[in-house]
């Protein structure tokens, strides 16, 4: 939605780390400051410390960093992006240009044609400041050729090939033009020779202020005051920059005056292109059209941004992966319709099949949306009961719905469930509910298992008695797991 692309790795390995921080990934300001703790901490390590400070963390949470959201159906997004004012108005200019066919040099049009495209389009709304040729008319021009609406044949301006009308183009067509335009029209930081321009140090301020409040906008699903938010945000960027060394202190009233006047003026320019809506009183809250295209660029840049309800044709590795940063309410309905495409049978085949395979956190997803099919998975759970993985938990899948097994779990068993459990809820839960959920997992009836952690054959038993010492509300679990752990 932004011009500015981050580099897609080092978002994965960061978010990954404020989650096992305890991080709430969904708190944008608690994200912020770890990133700006996080930048100066490294900043002032040497060299054989920043190796360090990469190894694996205690207790990974296994959380998606980017919150699941409801996008409205293909065909509604594509009427409201036709609608919009500055697709609308592109449209329009390259029926203009049909028209007119501009000669293009220079990468700008000619000047008449530019100073009658300015007065006569209601795309450039004056930007042109008479001439056409200014910054932010060229912009529009720009966004036009992003957009595949023009083209340049024999160094004139033509409208695109196949029509570019909005009456005509397929709705996912419209889409794609629509997020080209968008991310044209609202780069604050600008290219070529918008870079010599003297507020160009503000507008890269202003770029990263947008950045974060759209992504803000959007992992809150609520709208914010725009003024304060945008300055809030840049008081922190320069506050950062200013602590860095890398602007000096003198400068950072002028350029926070600069930042906040680029980043207002790509914020409107988001209203009026859709993605952005203004509400009464200054708020400001992301649009349909702004949610999909944030998440379209998200998942572009290799991190997992979920739909709602958009994994029910999806295999149950896929799904037992997304399950993980959902909240319960989320999650039930992912479930509802991954269950209904599929008979009870084949879902609890799917999902022992990764059980079978997974590690011990994905396979107490898989186990956790197992136990919420009903009896007419019977076949399909007894014939887990063969596998080394995913014997135990079928034979209290089947107890539990009084099927007989022939077989009866025994207290190492259970001791062995128990690991799966209090490992496998880490990977479901953020580290705010698991620290209130465990207490309700592990209680007084389980210390007797505790204990038998120390001799249990489990790759995972040093991880369940940690996470029991560290977070285990009740100081019986605790002293329980600390006793085994020193026994081991």
């Amino acid at each position: 939605m932004t011009g500015h692309t981050d580099d897609a790795a080092f978002s994965r390995q960061a978010l990954t780390a404020m989650a096992g921080h305890g991080v709430d990934t969904r708190d944008a300001g608690a994200v912020r400051a770890w990133l700006r703790r996080a930048h100066r901490q490294r900043a002032a390590r040497p060299g054989p410390a920043r190796e360090a400070a990469r190894e694996p963390l205690p207790h990974r949470w296994d959380e998606s960093p980017v919150r699941p959201v409801r996008l409205e159906p293909e065909s509604e997004l594509a009427a409201l992006a036709r609608g919009t004012e500055t697709l609308a108005g592109l449209y329009e200019l390259a029926d203009w240009a049909e028209r007119h066919r501009p000669a293009w040099t220079g990468g700008r049009p000619e000047p008449d044609a530019a100073r009658a495209a300015a007065r006569g389009l209601a795309v450039f709304g004056g930007a042109g400041h008479g001439d056409g040729l200014g910054p932010e008319a060229l912009r529009f021009w720009r966004a036009a050729f992003d957009a595949g609406l023009v083209t340049l044949v024999s160094g004139r301006v033509r409208r695109a090939p196949g029509g570019a009308s909005p009456a005509t183009d397929p709705d996912p067509l419209v889409l794609r033009r629509w997020l080209a335009v968008g991310t044209a029209v609202t780069a604050v930081a600008g290219t070529g020779e918008d870079r010599a321009r003297a507020d160009h140090d503000g507008r890269r301020v202003a770029q990263r202020v947008l950045d974060e409040l759209v992504f803000e906008l959007y992992q809150c699903g609520r709208g914010v005051h725009g003024r304060s938010e945008v300055a809030r945000l840049a008081a922190e960027a320069i506050s950062d920059a200013v602590v860095d060394g890398v602007v000096p202190e003198g400068r950072a009233p002028g350029l926070r005056a600069a930042a906040e006047a680029a980043a207002h003026a790509a914020l409107a320019r988001l209203v009026r292109h859709g993605a952005v809506v203004a509400c009464p009183g200054g708020d400001v809250e992301i649009g349909p059209l702004g949610r999909w295209g944030v998440n379209r660029l998200v998942n572009e840049a290799g991190l997992r941004a979920p739909v709602l309800g958009g994994y029910a044709r999806a295999d149950a590795g896929e799904l037992v992966a997304v399950l993980s940063g959902y909240s319960e309410s989320e999650r039930a309905v992912e479930l509802l319709g991954w269950l209904g495409a599929r008979t009870p049978e084949e879902a609890a085949a799917d999902l022992l099949a990764v059980a079978a395979k997974a590690d011990t956190g994905r396979r107490g997803m898989a186990v956790a949306v197992l136990r919420r099919i009903g009896p007419a998975a019977e076949r399909a759970v007894r014939a887990g009961l063969d596998d080394p993985l995913t014997w135990r938990h079928c034979e209290r899948w089947l107890g539990e719905r009084g099927f007989d097994t022939g077989r009866d779990l025994t207290d190492p068993d259970r001791a062995w469930l128990l690991v799966e459990s209090v490992v496998g809820l880490s990977h479901q839960r953020g580290p705010q509910d698991y620290v209130r959920l465990i207490g309700r997992l592990v209680g007084e009836r389980e210390i007797p298992l505790v204990a038998l952690l120390a001799d249990l054959d489990h790759p995972d038993r040093a991880r369940a008695l940690e996470l029991l010492f560290e977070l285990h509300p009740d100081p019986r679990v605790s002293v329980a797991a600390r006793y085994a752990c020193s026994s081991r």
